[in-house]
């Protein structure tokens, strides 16, 4: 009787373990989906802009189910975002309510609990991404953490998306830091 509570408390304390490493991978593999999808959006808006000759819009929609999704200036991506034209060749800014001359694609609200964030810097002064007609665009940092990188032992699934002037994106893991910035 002895050597089984032996085993059961063995088991138990291996199972934890094996459900605290499982989440952890869990959600970093959730934060890299979210950030693969961010960044496949801005590539593409990058693109359209260039295709199109016209500037592109990617900001945050509290309505990303809606016919006509439209902008809310919101730091918060975690509701969904939207990849649309901006109807307006000298339009390059966020501004809340922005309805879009043609909607590109919209980019769903985060299931996982997760947040996405975004800071602009430079020049721009809105909360979200314009790339004019030569793929240049506004700069900012999209932030995506894991809903439990508050704590201790998930605080490093976290990844930040940078966006350059030039319209480059790039990626650093949280704890990094490279010529774009820190994470």
């Amino acid at each position: 009787m002895f050597e089984l509570v032996i085993v059961m408390v063995i088991a138990s304390i291996i199972t934890a373990i094996a459900v605290a490493g499982y989440r952890t991978t869990l959600d970093s593999s959730n934060v890299s989906a979210e950030i693969n999808a961010l960044s496949a959006d801005l590539a593409y808006a990058r693109n359209e802009a260039i295709k199109q000759g016209q500037n592109v819009l990617l900001c945050a929609t509290s309505n990303p189910a809606s016919s006509s999704p439209t902008c809310n200036n919101a730091s918060s991506l975690a509701t969904g975002w939207v990849v649309m034209l901006s109807g307006n060749s000298n339009t390059c800014t966020v501004s809340n309510g922005l309805a879009a001359s043609a909607v590109l694609r919209v980019g769903p609200a985060v299931t996982t609990g997760d947040s996405i964030t975004f800071a602009y810097s430079g020049s721009n002064t809105s909360n979200g991404i314009c790339f004019s007609r030569l793929g240049t665009g506004t700069t900012g940092k999209f932030t995506v953490a894991a809903a439990t990188a508050s704590s201790s032992a998930n605080q490093f699934n976290k990844q930040c998306l940078y966006v350059s002037n030039a319209g480059l994106l790039h990626v650093v893991k949280s704890g990094s830091t490279d010529s774009f910035g820190s994470c």
